[in-house]
This record gives structure tokens, sequence and C-alpha cells, in this order.
């Protein structure tokens, strides 16, 4: 990137600014050269945004290693929306190494800074003991932080986990409770949490 090109006075927040705006209006090539200043200059919401544009091929060719790079440099800024997004590559072996582990741990970071989604995640791999050993206790722990965002597909594990007594004694009100929270929602989820409810009837 040319950076001589652009004004000098530019902060790295400014142009961080100036290539949203770039972006909102189409003009992709004209913000990447400004997200690419703003990152090299250290600013963690360019250097999240430029990974993603790697992450899905917006304005670059898409390059699952350099974006799982800059995600890693966002996310070890304190970016709470690059480490969950660091934590689906390696989950899924985008750009890095599979490793599940990694994966919980960088979810388990994302949910430390109130990201509902990530407390999801992290609760999901309790349960289903991914990259981890199977805990029912974390696993509601995680899913209670998530369903306080009213995540619906939280909501509805909660309803299974009370119904089936996974981790503590079964208790079917509770499970009513969660999936009619649940069924709220306009779809799959909510169509799950719907049926539940009619067989706990």
């Amino acid at each position: 990137m040319a950076t001589t090109e652009l004004r000098p006075d530019l902060t790295d927040s400014g142009a961080y600014r100036v290539a949203l705006r770039l972006a909102r209006k189409r003009r992709h090539q004209e913000a990447l050269r400004y997200l690419e200043y703003s990152s090299s200059r250290g600013y963690p919401s360019a250097i999240y945004a430029l990974g993603t544009w790697y992450l899905f091929g917006r304005a670059v060719k898409r390059n699952y290693a350099k974006a799982a790079r800059l995600l890693k440099q966002a996310c070890d800024l304190g970016h709470s929306d690059a480490c969950y997004d660091l934590a689906v590559s390696y989950e899924k072996g985008r750009g890095v190494k599979k490793n599940k582990k990694k994966a919980l741990a960088l979810y388990k970071k994302a949910s430390a800074t109130g990201d509902t989604c990530a407390s999801l995640e992290v609760g999901r791999m309790y349960y289903w003991a991914i990259g981890t050993k199977r805990d029912y206790i974390a696993a509601r722990r995680f899913l209670q932080r998530a369903a306080r965002g009213k995540i619906a597909e939280a909501e509805y594990w909660l309803g299974l986990m009370y119904e089936h007594g996974d981790g503590m004694k079964q208790n079917l009100p509770r499970a009513r409770k969660w999936y009619a929270r649940a069924a709220l929602d306009g779809g799959s989820v909510g169509k799950k949490a719907r049926t539940s409810l009619d067989r706990l009837k």
C-alpha cells in the first residue's frame, strides 16, 4: 500500500473511520488502503476488520492464513470479536492447524468481555466435550450467561439440561421455563422449543 498518498495528519482511528465510510459507499479498494494504513499503526479495530476481509474475501483474495494472523494480532490487543473469530478458525482449521483446546480458550477470552455468543460456544463445548472433558456444571454456567443475552439456542439447551437432568436433578418446571423463552424465537430453535413444550404438557 502506498501510505504516502494518504493524508499525513490522519490518526490511526481517523483512517479507520474513513475506511468505514468508503466501505459503506462500496468503494472497497479505497477503503482497503485506509484499513491497511490504520492496521499498520496498530489500531485493533482496523486490524480486526482487515482480518475479516481476508477471511471472507472482501476486496481481497480470500486468505485464511493471513486472516488468522491478523485476527490473532487484534485478539492479543484485546479485541473481543477477533478472539471469537479466531476461535472459530481454530475449531474449523481455517488458516491454522485445527486445535479445539485453543478454540475453547479463545471463546472463553471473548466470553470474559461479555460476548454472549462466545458464552454459548463455551457452553456447547463443555456440554459435548469438545476440546475438554464433559462438564455439565460449566456448560450450564456459560449457557446461562448466553441466555442473559436472549440467545434462543442457549435457552433451548438449558431446557434440555433441566428436562434430562444433565449434571443436576431433573426439573421439569425450569425446563418448561427455558423452552418457553426459546419458543419466542421465530427460527428453527423456536420450533424445536415449541415441540419440546408440547411434549412436556
